[in-house]
């Protein structure tokens, strides 16, 4: 929707969409002219159609996800904002972010340095997710009443998607800061009967640590990770290591090239790490991997070309 004239003709024509129940229409008009907007009128849009669409309301397609998203990346990005304000929508709105055109996978969301800055907080979302140790840590089961589900799916995901090492603002946090989070979210876990997962996590999200220029992970890190001294947050970084591979294509009876291009790599990241023994460990049990990975694609490239 497009909408021309003054600023108050916007307020005007946002207001009436608001008002009749359509202010799920308005947004990509607020998207459009959102610097004619304060924080207050925005918010109150973003409210009003995430009621409508709970309700049952509008159909949300890429486009509207799209609009939401650029919208919370424009609030991100203004002085003013609270984080706590745009991270409440942004939970609010975190299954139509994944699909948004407008969403980088890699952004950090106010929700995710909220998460980084307030362990209590990163913890709440894990006891969403996840059932205690003495319930076998499994998911929260299909009976729960639909609330519970849907706090446990958007819990789900916003663990997985963790990969916050700087602020909205592009500032860098600190070894320190990241090994005070890992602590107290340990402790914290521990009181509520979630440890294991906990550490399953905090490995998943360690996975992402940014790399030195011709090593993974950097020494502080692997210092870090050394200390911490948990098979499952290892175990956590392996899963994750693997999964970051991501979709892949391979030619008609290529063979493990790449999978013994990525042995390679973490043989050699395993040397650099020499001095961290848990850390050298669980690279060349990765290598080892994808050295097993590269012979099955060498088996199934000669079994294709005898098919051919």
């Amino acid at each position: 929707m497009r909408a021309k004239g003054d600023t108050d003709e916007l307020l005007f024509a946002c207001e009436n969409l608001t008002g009749v129940g359509r202010a799920a229409d308005s947004l990509g008009l607020v998207r459009e002219r959102i610097a004619e907007l304060s924080n207050e009128t925005v918010f109150k849009i973003l409210d009003a159609a995430a009621l409508e669409i709970a309700q049952g309301g509008p159909r949300v397609d890429n486009m509207v996800s799209y609009y939401i998203g650029e919208i919370l990346k424009q609030l991100r990005a203004r002085r003013e904002t609270q984080p706590e304000d745009v991270a409440r929508r942004e939970c609010i709105y975190l299954p139509l972010l994944g699909s948004s055109a407008g969403q980088n996978k890699n952004e950090s969301l106010a929700i995710h340095n909220l998460m980084l800055k307030d362990p209590s907080f990163y913890v709440s979302i894990l006891c969403d997710a996840f059932r205690p140790a003495n319930e076998r840590g499994s998911a929260v089961d299909k009976d729960a009443d639909p609330i519970a589900q849907n706090r446990a799916r958007l819990g789900y995901t916003l663990l997985c998607n963790f990969q916050t090492f700087s602020t909205t603002e592009g500032v860098q946090f600190d070894i320190a800061q990241i090994e005070d989070w890992v602590k107290r979210v340990r402790e914290k876990a521990v009181e509520c009967d979630r440890a294991e997962i906990a550490d399953l996590f905090v490995g998943r999200y360690l996975a992402h640590s940014p790399p030195a220029a011709d090593v993974w992970p950097k020494r502080e890190f692997a210092g870090l990770i050394e200390r911490i001294h948990s098979q499952a947050v290892e175990r956590g970084i392996m899963t994750e290591r693997f999964n970051m591979r991501g979709v892949y294509t391979k030619t008609f009876g290529e063979g493990g090239a790449q999978e013994r291009d990525l042995e390679s790599t973490y043989r050699k990241w395993a040397d650099k790490n020499a001095p961290f023994r848990k850390v050298a460990g669980f690279l060349l049990r990765i290598a080892d991997v994808w050295s097993d990975e590269g012979r099955s694609a060498d088996i199934r490239a000669e079994q294709d070309k005898l098919r051919d």
